[in-house]
């Protein structure tokens, strides 16, 4: 995720973003935590926002809560001794 980052291409973070549900503002919020986004230009932040709002929702992970994902249950660690 480190790498996600701090990678200037944005298409992973927008890819990740989007697929575990996160809104554009947030998206938006988290690639202005990177020094050399917080400076960019309108346009690639218009660049950006085309990009999220064509990913397709269907391609999102299944919905997920304390108790697990769908079809994949929340494992328990077991305490080490």
């Amino acid at each position: 995720m480190e790498r996600v980052l701090v990678n200037k291409k944005h298409e992973q973070l927008l890819v990740i973003t989007k697929s575990i549900g996160l809104s554009w503002q947030t998206t938006k919020a988290i690639l202005m935590l990177h020094p050399a986004d917080a400076a960019a230009q309108p346009d690639d932040t218009e660049r950006a926002y085309v990009s999220f709002s064509r990913l397709q929702p269907k391609t999102r992970w299944p919905p997920c809560s304390s108790t697990g994902c769908a079809n994949r249950p929340l494992r328990r660690r077991t305490p080490r001794s």
